[in-house]
């Protein structure tokens, strides 16, 4: 078991009206920084902004290292409890001036960025959505650019006892599961005293592990955690399967494609399209992948109509299974929706289809999509259907 807890604290220094801002406790930033001190990384990866706090715990736990450089990654703009503050504002009002040991990516998964930077990181510091399967998926993505030993701190490992939730249990999931050498911080003072008005003593909330050679020979387990039911529905899921195919075996990329058909066609087809029950769609989309697969690239262009909740859903499905993604989103309210996963969502325009594109309508009022369908005897197009019409096909 690693032992971080001895190692001597860096100085972290963060004005006190921050610090109802940080969504660290003093006991986590000083663990954070004592891993960081422990590991003396020379490239730290921050997966999960928010307003900047754990960026700010950092930095101030590499200012006697100053060839360290830190990369912060978020994939949202704004902060998730101000839309009006943007992400990784603690940063800026700590450092006015800027802090050349800092590069911060906004708007983008590490799935987007990672491929392209050409990097290896020796320390992660992964704190995001916290329900099942986004810590999961963020591991599995940033994994390939990680150093053999490199450091991982993942924090709110117990948030799920804090809230008495359980779909808040992703970083908990993730710690349990993977295989490496591990150290979770439970000071039994600590916790009473801190949370004095609490009537339970929480569980640990932050945790850390270090690489080895078995993380990755038994990785295997780490997708087959994706098969609990998830939570929410993940961000970018075309740019993960593209990671996740480049760097991992059939057996994985199976487990991945199966957790994905199961949970998005719950989410999805289940409710919207009303299959008869999850196992014929789970079925039904292994039986087919391949026809499905190859019929999606016989079109000249794709155009998904609908982007509210059933069309985001679609979306993921497509994505997560690796079918060729839409060419187009149309949507009636793209004034309000104006994107979907990194697509641009634009008003429908029938028009401008021709006999060789493929429309399906993903949207869930069945009066609507019954409306929508008729365009195939005004246009040019008439590979217009829904996605039950479109499996149809192939039954």
């Amino acid at each position: 078991m690693l032992n971080i807890i001895d190692n001597v604290t860096p100085e972290i220094l963060i004005p006190h009206e921050l610090l109802t801002f940080c969504e660290m406790t003093k006991s986590e930033r000083e663990f954070t920084a004592k891993a960081v001190a422990f590991a003396k990384p020379k490239k730290i990866l921050e997966v999960g902004v928010s307003a900047g706090g754990s960026t700010v715990v950092l930095l101030e736990a590499i200012k006697s290292m100053p060839e360290t450089r830190i990369c912060s990654i978020d994939v949202r703009e704004r902060w998730w409890q101000n839309s009006e503050m943007p992400v990784g504002w603690m940063v800026n009002v700590m450092y006015p001036n800027g802090n050349s040991q800092l590069q911060l990516h906004t708007g983008k998964d590490p799935s987007e960025l990672l491929p392209s930077m050409n990097e290896k990181f020796d320390f992660l510091l992964l704190d995001t959505a916290h329900i099942h399967p986004a810590e999961t998926l963020n591991f599995l993505t940033v994994l390939p650019y990680l150093t053999e030993d490199a450091f991982v701190v993942l924090h709110d490992i117990g948030l799920f006892s804090r809230t008495n939730s359980e779909i808040s249990n992703a970083s908990k999931l993730l710690f349990d599961t993977v295989t490496a050498e591990k150290c979770e911080l439970f000071n039994y003072e600590y916790q009473l005293s801190e949370h004095s008005n609490d009537s339970v003593i929480h569980f640990p909330n932050i945790a850390a592990f270090r690489l080895n050679a078995d993380t990755r020979k038994y990785i295997r387990d780490v997708f087959s955690m994706l098969r609990f039911s998830w939570g929410m529905m993940p961000m970018r899921l075309s740019n993960i399967y593209a990671v996740l195919e480049s760097n991992y075996d059939e057996e994985c990329m199976f487990m991945f494609k199966t957790s994905v058909a199961v949970n998005l066609s719950y989410l999805y087809c289940a409710r919207s399209y009303n299959f008869s029950s999850i196992g014929n769609i789970f079925c039904f989309l292994l039986d087919n992948y391949v026809k499905i697969l190859f019929k999606f690239k016989e079109y000249s262009r794709i155009v998904q109509h609908g982007a509210g909740k059933f069309g985001v859903y679609f979306l993921g499905l497509v994505n997560g299974l690796g079918f060729r993604p839409p060419d187009l989103i149309w949507d009636k309210n793209y004034d309000q929706i104006k994107e979907v996963d990194g697509m641009a969502v634009t008003p429908p325009d029938y028009s401008i289809l021709n006999e060789s594109d493929l429309v399906i309508i993903a949207v869930a009022d069945v009066t609507s999509a019954h409306s929508l369908l008729a365009n195939r005897f005004y246009c040019p197009c008439k590979n217009i259907y829904t996605f039950k019409e479109f499996c149809s096909n192939f039954s």
